[in-house]
């Protein structure tokens, strides 16, 4: 005795009709049944009051599948007739990092402290006191740490270095 297999059977999804126009309809969108095209409509003049949008008509323009494209102003009352709730569109894409503009630092100017010099110092005392300065800086933890860590933050976080435990080390 074999045994028959049956298959289940596909039961056909009705179709969903746009509230606003009649076209085939995708689900709801701001809390009313729409079409994709009635869908971004809305999205895009949401912004937009119902006065800056004039009917050539008389206000009752017929919204369908074909005319739709026809009458903004109709369209966009029809959508608020309906109930299409503007509160539920999302705000606008934000990066969450804000790109940061380089600013030019003006390079500075040597100051000409030998001409208008009024201390007690020789030349070569100047001479040495700019050397402990320059080594100064070049040497000095901090700064090296600041350009580092200024570095590294330009980086992509995949490139950066890891840090750390100094106990480690």
């Amino acid at each position: 005795m074999e045994l028959q297999q049956t298959k289940p059977k596909r039961t056909r999804r009705t179709s969903l009709i746009c509230n606003v126009c009649g076209d085939t309809a995708r689900g709801m969108n701001f809390d009313v049944i729409t079409c994709m095209s009635c869908k971004a409509f809305f999205r895009r003049h949401i912004l937009r009051s119902c006065k800056t949008l004039h009917c050539l008509l008389d206000n009752n323009c017929d919204i369908t599948k074909h005319t739709r494209g026809g009458c903004s102003s109709c369209r966009l009352k029809k959508c608020y007739a309906l109930g299409m709730n503007p509160k539920l569109i999302r705000a606008p894409y934000k990066p969450l990092v804000k790109k940061q503009t380089s600013i030019a630092l003006p390079e500075p100017k040597p100051l000409s402290l030998l001409n208008h010099d009024r201390s007690t110092l020789s030349f070569d005392e100047w001479n040495l006191l700019s050397n402990i300065i320059h080594s100064y800086d070049e040497q000095n933890i901090t700064l090296r740490t600041q350009c580092t860590l200024k570095e590294q933050s330009c980086l992509p976080p995949k490139l950066r270095s890891k840090r750390i435990n100094t106990l480690e080390l």
